[in-house]
């Protein structure tokens, strides 16, 4: 009897709210993530590469994995994420530039989707942007840079994560998440830029080898 009504229970809380059900809970922990990098990816620059990781096992599974389910992709994805957060807690910025290439890439190639624009211009799209992330980088303030590319790598998982999730955001033909995306790449930038230092410690722009000039 108390399995029969905890079984009940379950079916009335999925049926009334599909998104809680445990096929979108990847979906809900690539959200959650992307939140932590959209507000701290200056402050811990290791997040940022991670979730740098993250959209590289995303990007993996849809370009040469298209086979594999959801579980399956999230797992390829946190892996990628832990290695090169590890990778960048003792080599921060090569990873930060590694990461701002991914996840602004990603970003494009997502926008790319919503307005149904397909391979190989979408793959362009992902190319350039990234490398205009990376020469920021190079050619801007390094903590304003970072701070930009964090929020806009964030904000293109989130929009990512937020169509697959929701079911009734596709609906909107994914426009819903641009919204919400681009809506959370504001407010992380101002957040983060609120938490700059009056004399930021990495206030110049790096060089090739990865060292502020």
């Amino acid at each position: 009897m108390i399995d029969f009504l905890r079984n009940l229970i379950i079916s009335l809380l999925y049926s009334t709210y599909p998104f809680l059900h445990p096929r979108h809970w990847p979906y809900m922990l690539a959200t959650a993530f992307a939140l932590v990098v959209l507000v701290n990816g200056r402050r811990y620059p290791w997040t940022f590469a991670g979730l740098g990781g993250f959209v590289l096992g995303q990007m993996l599974a849809q370009l040469a994995l298209p086979g594999w389910d959801v579980v399956a992709v999230f797992a390829l994805s946190a892996a990628l994420a832990v290695a090169l957060g590890a990778v960048a807690r003792v080599a921060a910025r090569p990873l930060v530039a590694l990461a701002s290439f991914l996840g602004v890439g990603f970003l494009a190639y997502a926008l790319c989707g919503v307005l149904r624009i397909t391979s190989p211009w979408s793959l362009i799209a992902f190319a350039l942007a990234g490398s205009i992330a990376v020469a920021a980088l190079f050619r801007w303030s390094f903590d304003r840079a970072l701070i930009v590319n964090s929020a806009l790598a964030a904000a293109g998982l989130i929009i990512v994560a937020l169509n697959a999730w929701i079911f009734w955001f596709p609906m909107w033909n994914g426009w819903a998440g641009v919204i919400i995306g681009a809506i959370a790449a504001i407010v992380g930038i101002i957040h983060q830029t609120r938490e700059l230092p009056a004399t930021a410690t990495s206030s110049q722009p790096i060089r090739a080898a990865g060292h502020a000039s």
